[in-house]
């Protein structure tokens, strides 16, 4: 068996701050595949310039003890509200693409965005400021993120179609320095109301997982899975 142990332990402010103390119940984490880069979300930190939420990203050892760079940890801020709440690390992809950080803002008027960053020369710079398009309003976009390889899957618990606020899972794929929509949203072949899909999310290269809080309607959660045909365009209808 496998003994796990603490390595460290990381702080994003004072305990005695009422910035700090505005993060606790809403501190959003992620780990790359590799296991080089850690990302916080705080949505509700205040980064002293009036807007709300931000994030950090720490560069982690390969050994297993070798812990997180906490003094030289990045801090991304946002440019809208919300920023921080859902947050994903990806490696460095095989054909020599750069590690890359998404970071939801649901809260975005009118439908919520996801910042995307990529590590450039030793820093990171925003490269997309991806939101789902549309005149509908509230669909919660960025509630939460996943990321690998060159797919990045984008959950909006609130939107609304067929079912109101069944919600749906948005794909992108990194085409070189470009995120692309894929066509062909994710959504449950039986939606219920308020359901909520996407409040959370799981990606793999062959499968993505999405929590619905609300699935059956009856008042419990569920977990709709999408398998590679999925996740591969043109698999399903597209989402209104």
């Amino acid at each position: 068996s496998t003994t796990l142990q603490r390595v460290q332990t990381l702080s994003i402010g004072s305990s005695s701050s009422a910035a700090w103390q505005a993060t606790q119940p809403n501190v959003a984490l992620s780990l790359s595949a590799d296991g080089l880069l850690l990302t916080v979300g705080a949505p509700r930190q205040s980064t002293g310039s009036g807007r709300a939420g931000t994030a950090y990203v720490y560069a982690c050892g390969a050994a297993a003890t070798a812990g997180c760079d906490a003094a030289g940890a990045t801090q991304l801020l946002p440019e809208t509200g919300g920023f921080g709440q859902a947050i994903a690390a990806g490696a460095a992809t095989a054909d020599g693409l750069p590690a890359v950080v998404a970071v939801g803002a649901p809260e975005t008027s009118p439908s919520g965005e996801v910042y995307v960053f990529e590590l450039e020369d030793g820093g990171w710079r925003q490269v997309e400021r991806l939101s789902p398009g549309g005149t509908a309003k509230d669909r919660y976009f960025g509630s939460a993120v996943a990321l690998s390889g060159h797919l990045l899957a984008v959950g909006a618990r609130l939107w609304s179609a067929s079912v109101f606020q069944q919600g749906a899972v948005l794909l992108y794929e990194r085409v070189g320095v470009a995120w692309s929509r894929v066509r062909g949203d994710l959504v449950a072949s039986q939606p219920s109301f308020s359901a909520n899909l996407g409040f959370s999310l799981v990606l793999s290269s062959q499968y993505i997982v999405a929590g619905s809080p609300d699935g059956t309607g009856e008042g419990t959660g569920s977990l709709v899975a999408f398998g590679a045909m999925d996740v591969v365009p043109p698999a399903v209808e597209s989402v209104a």
